[in-house]
């Protein structure tokens, strides 16, 4: 919904960060142009990812809740209408949405420069198709 057409699931190899407390689930699309460049679709492609912690304990919980409480990272800009707390860190450029025990990680990026990060205009729509959805 957010890239359009033409989009392929990507690289989903997050599992092996699960732990007795927490499962970890990664899903990424990607969604470039085909112009006969492969450069060029690669500098005008679009990574679209969400990551989910499941707390499967108390334990895990609380280590998802400490990340939009004591433990929240500096400059982070506090958003509303995401679950029950919500964040969006520029550093990374990533919107972070706890609902109940659970934290999602939602990412969109756009070309393969690794130094560009997204702005909060550009993982919104991301955030706004998925809100509706997380448990």
């Amino acid at each position: 919904q957010v890239m359009g057409t033409g989009s392929t699931k990507s690289d989903t190899s997050a599992g092996n960060a699960s732990t007795d407390d927490i499962s970890v689930s990664n899903c990424n699309y990607l969604n470039k142009p085909s112009t006969g460049s492969p450069l060029q679709d690669a500098q005008n492609g679009t990574t679209v990812g969400v990551l989910a912690r499941a707390a499967k304990s108390a334990a895990g919980a609380e280590s998802n809740k400490s990340v939009f409480g004591a433990q929240k990272p500096s400059g982070v800009q506090d958003l509303t209408g995401y679950g029950d707390k919500a964040f969006f860190n520029p550093q990374y450029g990533q919107v972070n949405i706890l609902k109940g025990n659970n934290w999602y990680i939602l990412s969109v990026k756009k070309g393969v420069d690794s130094r560009v990060v997204s702005t909060l205009d550009v993982v919104k729509p991301l955030a706004d198709a998925l809100k509706g959805n997380l448990r």
